[in-house]
């Protein structure tokens, strides 16, 4: 699952429009759009203001599910 197909369905679970994630976020309904469709990327302060509302890491909308078996020992 990409970064969009997360968001977007953070959004549709959220039972939130593109307008209405928009207005939270600052920017216009066709960015949001942009951003679950992958013509635009998510500008850092955007992304952070995106997990911030929704709950969720910044790691794991971009990566999905992170593992951190790489830093045991």
């Amino acid at each position: 699952m990409s970064v969009g197909q997360r968001l977007k369905s953070l959004r549709l679970s959220s039972g939130m429009s593109l307008r209405a994630v928009a207005e939270i976020i600052g920017v216009q309904h066709g960015s949001v759009s942009k951003w679950e469709n992958e013509t635009n990327n998510i500008k850092r302060h955007h992304l952070q203001a995106l997990s911030a509302h929704f709950d969720v890491s910044e790691q794991w909308l971009i990566f999905g599910a992170v593992s951190y078996t790489h830093l045991r020992a």
